[in-house]
């Protein structure tokens, strides 16, 4: 059955509508998390990962889906371009995540930081796991750094500014919706 909303229902269709006029509310990481600790009394610290009942909270308390900047470095990709001009105790990168009622983090972008990407990857936890991971397969670890070294032989010599973008086609079905689950596809 077809209506005049297309195959939304007019609930879903009124929802949308809702929320397009409301806007985005924009805030950073750190924002987020004092709110966490002074309105709902989350027990939770600065560098920690946000659970999707955070998120959720902090969309209800903006009554806004919500966009986050400036996570915390380690909590994020190595590729992200780091913040300038921060505290380097509370270093972050220059990112956004797009929150949507009903299905927390459904976009996510980055500036990236291809000067110093070599350095990072490599110091990094992913890569530490990656090796782990390889002891345990074939106790050959050095042959996840030849992968990545091949990954940054795209980026050698080449000047352009990047950024990036992934975005959860099944959690903004779950926004569009109004469904409490995620739309598996």
């Amino acid at each position: 059955m077809s209506s005049k909303y297309g195959l939304l229902t007019p609930e879903q269709h009124h929802n949308l509508y809702v929320y397009y006029e409301k806007g985005f509310e924009i805030i950073t990481y750190t924002e987020a998390i004092e709110v966490l600790q002074k309105e709902f009394k989350i027990n939770i610290l600065w560098g920690d990962d946000l659970k999707v009942e955070n998120e959720q909270n902090l969309v209800n308390y903006f009554d806004k889906n919500l966009m986050f900047t400036h996570y915390p470095e380690a909590i994020k990709f190595f590729n992200m371009k780091l913040t300038r001009d921060c505290d380097p105790n509370f270093q972050t990168c220059d990112c956004v995540d797009v929150i949507l009622k009903f299905s927390g983090e459904s976009i996510g972008g980055s500036k990236r930081e291809y000067d110093i990407l070599g350095k990072r990857l490599f110091e990094g936890t992913m890569i530490k796991q990656l090796k782990q991971l390889k002891v345990a397969h074939d106790n050959k670890p050095e042959k996840i750094d030849l992968v990545f070294e091949e990954y940054l032989d795209l980026f050698k010599n080449n000047p352009v500014k990047r950024s990036g973008m992934g975005l959860g086609f099944g959690r903004v079905a779950q926004f569009i919706l109004g469904s409490g689950e995620i739309v598996p596809f």
